[in-house]
């Protein structure tokens, strides 16, 4: 099977779409955009681990293994996470 984008790139759309926003993918998307709207403490950081989880779902090539959350710039508003998949990362910043 070819696909049109990277599996990265794939990552990052489904973390960023609201879960329920795409027409026919009810459960496409996950709830990060919500996220961004909350306090920042460690029930958000709980959430925000299953946000990353569940950005994998959507994607056969994405085998969710593990994920560091590095909040220690969040009073600046930025949260860097680093997820592991089957052969690869996926490394980003999320805007809180």
């Amino acid at each position: 099977m070819s696909y049109l984008v990277s599996a990265q790139a794939s990552f990052k759309d489904c973390l960023s779409t609201l879960k329920g926003s795409v027409i026919g993918k009810p459960d496409y998307g996950t709830d990060l955009p919500r996220l961004k709207h909350r306090p920042f403490n460690s029930e958000w950081v709980i959430d925000f681990r299953r946000c990353l989880k569940d950005a994998c779902k959507h994607d056969p090539r994405l085998k969710f293994k593990s994920a560091d959350i590095d909040s220690s710039r969040a009073g600046e508003g930025v949260i860097s996470y680093k997820v592991y998949v089957d052969g690869f990362t996926v490394e980003g910043n999320v805007n809180v």
